[in-house]
């Protein structure tokens, strides 16, 4: 409370409800200027008392008003002031003027100064944006100036005329006329101060916008930045997982015959390149050289020679140094980019390895008018170990569709060989006959058949070592097959023609979580989830055949944990003395990249070892057989003997 009748409070009475600076700095020049001229009218009232008591009231009643005026702003009529105050002077002035200048019958040049003077208040309380409210203000001021030049005595009161023409008089009223005017240039000029620091601290404000505005616009250049190249690569990795997504379709369905033309020729599509081609690693006579299995708009006679060694040319190099090789720099009789308008050097050449848990498979070449990208090559690099690795899977299923076949005809020369056997049988049985005719030529011989049981004996002592020999040699053979079971990583189980597992492998107990005992004997559906279908070899054959690939996927059943394991199986038939039976091996694909070569060497050994397996059963059958023969004619002619004693 103790600042409420201080100066700055009574100028800043009305403030608060202006709605701009500008509007608050004209109030506060309206409530100076009414302190201005209520002081003044105060002032010329006292003096005024000396000569006319009725002229001294009114001027102190100006006063009264014009120091009231501001307290209207507490009414919120604050538009209402400002009219006051630039009204209430110059109909003040005009008032007094026209009353005293009636005692000389003329204009006083005194107070005709003080209301030029009280021109410029308009300009102060009012802006040129309030031109409803300065213009008849300003109107009113002038017709008053014109009005006063024809004095009427409003007020009826009489002064001494030789005081109004006194040289002090003229003084006062010269006087007052130079305070008004010096308040109204002194109030303008404030004005046009305080709305230059204004305008200045505006434009400061605005440099300081537009340098905010500059940099939210460059943040926002460098988010939109940003995101543009969040959105290439996100179609950057797109296009590569739609690329391996549809490679992989490829690998997986297409057929040998065809798989690598349509391969090359979708890749270099894809790419969008010009040319591609794929050399693959080919062995002879123990030398391992490149050759071109398939090209899409290639040049042939570029490779007329039917093997690339390894180190000859850039092809030859990649396969050495197992790298990726990228030229932009092309020498003008590497390769040519034909049509038929014309030929031209292409601008790259990208040449990588097909490499797979460090084991090359080929090399694939692209050329193209344009330079790859990085994300290409990326692409390319995880694709190339996808078809290195189906690759190698095709050269195992080749392996083994050939090792079937081999066995095959094995098979079908074991029956040959039976019926040779068979066909000597009936010959001893018609030398047996043959002897019993000449048993008379034999008791004439006697000390002959006597060498001849000693010779029958050595031969007989001579097979059975050969037979232990054999029984040893199986016997280490079947040591070996049991080891290569239970070090396999794969599950290998045995079946007969109704899919019942006739044998497995500690793999398999592994994998599935049974021991063999509980298998033996128990349907393959018991492992993987199958249809219920009568004949499942029959079904696990025409899925094969369906899906063109030696290796189909289903899925395992774990007993233990009761988890469904994905799992890729290979069924093949062979026949072992007149008996089919069917050799499953199931792999958990989850490590497919990891377990490739393991597989490739144990279908290898297993193969090898079945084979001398059969080799030794075969052996030992033929053993046996000639034995037995041995044996009964060993026996036939000790009968004899003795006969012959007798």
């Amino acid at each position: 409370m103790g600042n409420v009748f201080t100066l700055s409070f009574y100028f800043d009475l009305g403030v608060a409800t202006a709605t701009s600076r500008y509007t608050q700095e004209k109030i506060r020049s309206a409530n100076r200027l009414a302190l201005t001229i209520s002081s003044i009218c105060l002032l010329c009232g006292i003096f005024a008392c000396i000569s006319s008591s009725k002229l001294g009231v009114l001027l102190m009643c100006v006063s009264v008003i014009y120091a009231s005026l501001p307290l209207l702003h507490l009414l919120g009529v604050s538009t209402l002031m400002r009219l006051c105050s630039a009204v209430v002077l110059p109909l003040t002035i005009y008032v007094v003027h026209s009353s005293i200048a009636t005692s000389v019958q003329m204009p006083l040049p005194g107070f005709t100064l003080i209301q030029l003077a009280a021109l410029p208040f308009p300009w102060i309380l009012f802006s040129y944006k309030e031109k409803s409210k300065l213009l008849p203000v300003v109107v009113m001021v002038v017709s008053l100036l014109f009005l006063a030049q024809q004095p009427v005595n409003i007020l009826g009161i009489s002064m001494d005329k030789s005081l109004l023409l006194s040289a002090g008089f003229n003084y006062f009223t010269y006087g007052v006329a130079i305070v008004l005017l010096c308040t109204g240039l002194f109030m303008l000029q404030r004005e046009n101060l305080i709305f230059q620091a204004q305008s200045q601290q505006m434009a400061s404000s605005m440099q300081g916008q537009e340098a905010a505005f500059k940099e939210t616009q460059d943040k926002l250049n460098t988010y939109i930045t940003e995101i543009e190249q969040s959105q290439q690569a996100n179609q950057q990795r797109q296009w590569a997982s739609d690329g391996i997504a549809l490679f992989a379709e490829i690998l997986r369905r297409q057929d040998t015959t065809d798989l690598y033309d349509t391969l090359i020729g979708q890749l270099v599509k894809y790419l969008k390149a010009n040319q591609g081609g794929l050399f693959l690693i080919k062995e002879e006579e123990g030398n391992s050289f490149l050759e071109l299995k398939a090209c899409y708009a290639y040049d042939r006679k570029k490779y007329h020679k039917k093997q690339i060694q390894i180190g000859e040319g850039l092809l030859g190099q990649c396969m050495l140094e197992q790298d990726i090789i990228h030229l932009t720099e092309i020498p003008n009789d590497y390769i040519n980019i034909t049509s038929g308008l014309g030929k031209a050097n292409p601008t790259t050449i990208l040449i990588l390895p097909l490499k797979s848990n460090e084991s090359m498979e080929g090399i694939i070449e692209l050329a193209s008018f344009r330079i790859f990208e990085s994300f290409e090559i990326e692409f390319l690099e995880k694709l190339c170990e996808s078809i290195a690795s189906s690759v190698g899977s095709v050269k195992i299923h080749q392996r083994t569709r050939e090792l079937l076949d081999q066995f095959q005809m094995q098979s079908e020369e074991m029956h040959a060989q039976k019926e040779e056997m068979r066909q000597n049988i009936e010959e001893l049985e018609a030398t047996q006959e043959e002897m019993r005719r000449i048993q008379e030529r034999l008791q004439r011989k006697d000390e002959e058949s006597q060498q001849m049981v000693a010779e029958l004996t050595g031969i007989r002592n001579e097979l059975e070592t050969q037979l232990t020999e054999k029984l040893s040699e199986a016997e280490g053979q079947k040591a070996r097959m049991e080891v290569f079971l239970k070090t396999a990583t794969d599950a290998i189980l045995f079946m007969d023609d109704q899919a019942c597992i006739t044998a497995c492998n500690a793999a398999t107990e592994t994998m599935f979580s049974y021991k063999a005992v509980d298998l033996t004997g128990k349907s393959i559906a018991q492992l993987l989830q199958l249809p219920a279908e009568a004949n499942l070899i029959q079904h696990l054959q025409e899925n094969i055949k369906t899906k063109r690939s030696n290796w189909i996927e289903y899925n395992g059943k774990n007993k233990m944990y009761g988890s469904i394991i994905p799992v890729e199986l290979c069924l093949t038939e062979g026949q072992v003395n007149e008996e089919t039976i069917f050799v499953m091996m199931i792999r958990d694909i989850s490590k497919r990249k990891k377990t490739d070569n393991e597989a490739q060497k144990t279908i290898g050994k297993f193969q090898e070892l079945q084979k001398a397996m059969q080799e030794s059963l075969q052996k030992m059958n033929a053993l046996k057989v000639q034995l037995k023969e041995k044996e009964d004619l060993l026996a036939l002619k000790e009968e004899e003997i003795k006969t012959l004693k007798n």
